[in-house]
C-alpha cells in the first residue's frame, strides 16, 4: 500500500449503519474472515494462492480500503495507487504483478489510457488486466478489447464476486504461461 492512513472501519455512505466491521470467525482452527456491513455478516475467502501480488489502481478511498482488505486477508500482497501518474511511475520501476485491478476513471487519466502504457512496457504485455467500472456503458468493449482487457468487473463489487472473477482472471494467467514455457 501506498502508506495512506487509512482508519478502519471506513464509512461506506453518509449513513451511520454503512460501515465495515472486521470480525473473525474461528471455529476448527481456522475459518474465513468476514466483513459485516448493513447488518449482514458476508465472507471475504478468496482461493487464492497465497503471495501473489496484486496492483490496484483505484482513486475511490472507500473502494480501495475495501478491496484491499479482502486481498490481503486472503494472502495477497497489494501494491495502491490512486492516481495514474502514480501508477505509471509504478509500472515503470517494479515487476509485473500477478494481476492488476484498474480503475476506468482516475482523477487525472482514463484506465483505458493507463493500460495503453501498461501494454507498452517490457514484461507487462500479458499481465492480465481487470477493469473496475460503475457501469457497462464507461468501458467500450472494442477499445477495451484492442487494448488486452482481461475482464471487467463492475462497482460496487462484493468480497465474493471478486473472488470469482480474481480467481478466473488467475486461473487464466497460469494457464496461458504454463502453454507458452
Amino acid at each position: 500500500s501506498t502508506g495512506n492512513s487509512r482508519r478502519w472501519p471506513p464509512t461506506l455512505t453518509g449513513s451511520k449503519s454503512s460501515t465495515w466491521n472486521r470480525k473473525s470467525h474461528s471455529s476448527q482452527g481456522s475459518s474465513p474472515n468476514t466483513y459485516r456491513a448493513n447488518g449482514k455478516d458476508h465472507m471475504t475467502s478468496i482461493k487464492g494462492s497465497p503471495g501473489l501480488t496484486i496492483l490496484m489502481v483505484e482513486n475511490e478511498e472507500v473502494t480501495a480500503c475495501l478491496l484491499e482488505f479482502v486481498l490481503q486477508k486472503n494472502g495477497y500482497r497489494v501494491i495502491h495507487s490512486n492516481n495514474g501518474a502514480h501508477a505509471k511511475s509504478l509500472i515503470s520501476t517494479m515487476e509485473p504483478p500477478n494481476a492488476v485491478l484498474l480503475d476506468t476513471t482516475l482523477p487525472d487519466t482514463t484506465g483505458l489510457d493507463l493500460l495503453a502504457y501498461l501494454r507498452a512496457q517490457k514484461h507487462w504485455e500479458t499481465t492480465p488486466v481487470a477493469m473496475l467500472t460503475t457501469s457497462a456503458e464507461s468501458l467500450d468493449p472494442g477499445q477495451a478489447a484492442l487494448l488486452g482487457v482481461n475482464d471487467s468487473i463492475l462497482k460496487p463489487v462484493s468480497p465474493t464476486r471478486l473472488a470469482t472473477r480474481l480467481n478466473r482472471l488467475l486461473k487464466h494467467s497460469r494457464r496461458k504461461q504454463t502453454r507458452v514455457t
